[in-house]
């Protein structure tokens, strides 16, 4: 084992561990300001493609919590409904044992 082996190995075990999957890394062309640059990619994305898709993400991942606390709060409302409804039917029990029909 080469010693540059030895340093990325605990990379290379934590990467298949985690995501058991590979990813390419390449160089990828880009314009910046009119000129082109060649920055490092990972499957095609560069920095900016990642930061771009996670920022999207992170904008779908807050619409999906706002929903989602939309549903709890309906399904409280129904909770607290059938419970009043529950109590309004023990109560007019109680009167019917106590007084009679």
């Amino acid at each position: 084992m080469t010693f540059i082996d030895e340093v990325f190995q605990p990379f290379k075990d934590f990467c298949h561990e985690t995501n058991k999957m590979t990813h390419i890394i390449s160089d990828k062309k880009v314009s910046i300001n009119g000129m082109e640059h060649t920055v490092t990619a990972v499957d095609g994305l560069d920095r900016i493609d990642i930061n771009n898709k996670l920022h999207y993400l992170n904008v779908e991942m807050d619409k999906l919590k706002a929903q989602q606390s939309k549903l709890v709060a309906m399904r409280d409302m129904i909770d607290y409904e059938c419970e009043r409804r529950e109590q309004a039917d023990n109560c007019d029990n109680l009167f019917e044992q106590m007084f009679g029909e």
